[in-house]
């Protein structure tokens, strides 16, 4: 799907993205549906910020295996997110 990302830095280090989406695209609803899950699973939301900065430190420089690197754990939040939404 279409989409822009802008992001945000702070000396060398991206502090923020933005990502600009069709409205009601099924990417524009995925984002949406794991931010939710992790307001309301706080518990996920903190092993992901874990996961992320260890991927950080794995791959510095390389982001798209930093991107990799999420992909599974995202696809399983994407999953019980719609289960969830679903009940």
């Amino acid at each position: 799907p279409n989409s822009i990302l802008f992001y945000k830095t702070e000396g060398n280090h991206k502090t923020e993205n933005i990502h600009v989406l069709i409205k009601n695209s099924s990417k524009a609803k995925s984002l949406i549906s794991i931010r939710d899950y992790f307001k309301s699973h706080p518990e996920q939301a903190k092993f992901y910020e874990k996961l992320k900065d260890e991927l950080f430190e794995n791959y510095p420089g390389d982001y798209e295996a930093y991107r990799n690197g999420k992909h599974d754990f995202l696809e399983k939040i994407e999953i019980l997110a719609f289960k969830e939404d679903c009940t």
